[in-house]
């Protein structure tokens, strides 16, 4: 029993000692360049708002464009991002604190959106395009993808993209198993089947056109552009100590709970020695209580039997 007790205490204290923990954190890895026509902002709750040149977008952010309007915008990582017309967006922005590695992902709900990186991403980030059927993750590559009410393409002017069938909602990362479409191809997609074709002229057309603004836009954006990897850097660094705080406030509640668990421990031995010892106390007078109650009753049998005897002869004599 003392065991088992022991044990449950020890329990007790190994998970009051386990340490809160923080995987990922958002980051704004997306800043605003410029728009055409009417094109909605609002937040993770619903809130519009109205973004200025080089301005941050968030994590859960909501993009909208109407009819003959588009927005534009810049990545962290040197690429550029067009959302066309008719077109619904929600940025995911995060990083992960154990690599310190930056995950952005464009979910895309409806419409068009181009995104073209020039350059490769650093080792660990990734930049994935998330549509209702399929997922498109950016290689150093510009591609366009298009949702329609129950399809997606993912076309490829240039580079090669990894996409992956989405089989069912709760899928939002591509797998190991992912295809990999290449330059002048496209992957289709609708709930039923996923497969690879060449670009029609159509494509080429549209891809041409999109491909020669995006490298318009990085040329015009060249100033920019250390402007907002100051910025994106700045932030980085702003996280990175607010883990290293929640790190070190961590060690000081653990280090402040080990203590405390220590007197716990220390109070419960003592408590437990003192009923131990109380308890064999008890023990001992039970014991001595039986030896001098047993001790009673063979002198009370002897009496009695000495007694009967004595009638007995006395009865023999008559």
């Amino acid at each position: 029993m003392k065991q088992y007790f022991y044990i449950l205490i020890i329990f007790a204290l190994t998970f009051q000692c386990k340490p809160k923990t923080i995987k990922e954190e958002s980051i704004s890895t997306v800043v605003y360049y410029r728009t055409q026509g009417v094109v909605t902002f609002s937040n993770a709750e619903g809130k519009t708002f109205s973004p200025k040149l080089l301005d941050l977008l968030h994590d859960g952010d909501h993009i909208k464009t109407a009819a003959k309007s588009q927005a534009e915008f810049i990545l962290s990582t040197g690429g550029i991002i067009r959302l066309l017309e008719g077109s619904e967006l929600i940025l995911n922005t995060k990083l992960l604190a154990d690599q310190n590695v930056v995950k952005s992902t464009l979910r895309l709900t409806l419409g068009r959106v181009f995104v073209k990186q020039p350059k490769p991403l650093k080792k660990g980030e990734t930049i994935q395009v998330v549509t209702p059927t399929q997922i498109a993750g950016v290689r150093g590559t510009e591609f366009l993808t298009v949702v329609t009410s129950n399809s997606s393409e993912v076309l490829v002017s240039e580079g090669t993209v990894q996409t992956d069938w989405k089989k069912d909602e709760s899928m939002s990362e591509l797998s190991e198993t992912g295809d990999y479409v290449t330059e002048g191809n496209k992957s289709e997609a609708n709930e039923s089947i996923r497969e690879t074709k060449p670009l029609t002229d159509e494509d080429k057309q549209l891809l041409a056109e999109q491909s020669k603004s995006a490298a318009d836009l990085l040329e015009e954006a060249k100033v920019q552009m250390e402007s907002i990897r100051e910025q994106f850097e700045k932030e980085r660094e702003q996280i990175k100590q607010h883990l290293e705080d929640f790190k070190t406030q961590n060690k000081v509640i653990i280090d402040e709970q080990k203590a405390n668990n220590q007197d716990i421990l220390e109070t419960q031995k003592s408590a437990n020695k003192e009923l131990m010892d109380s308890t064999k106390g008890e023990t001992v007078k039970d014991a001595q209580n039986m030896q001098n109650n047993s001790a009673n009753q063979k002198s009370d049998i002897k009496n009695n039997a000495k007694s009967e005897l004595d009638a007995l002869k006395e009865n023999m004599k008559k």
